[in-house]
């Protein structure tokens, strides 16, 4: 298994992500999964990124 290190960035917008509710913070990343499926770790992480910043108004 590989080892992944995150940027300060990154770790930021996981932890971000961790203070949503459980519900949200599946969705966004079911989103982002879906977003990011032909693209490398690191862009998925930029999708994430996005969701997280601009979460949708639902």
């Amino acid at each position: 298994m590989k080892k992944v290190f995150y940027t300060d960035e990154e770790q930021a917008i996981l932890a971000e992500l961790s203070s949503y509710p459980a519900a949200q913070q599946m969705q966004i990343l079911e989103d982002s999964v879906v977003a990011a499926e032909n693209e490398s770790d690191r862009s998925a992480l930029k999708v994430l990124l996005l969701k997280v910043k601009a979460p949708q108004a639902k």
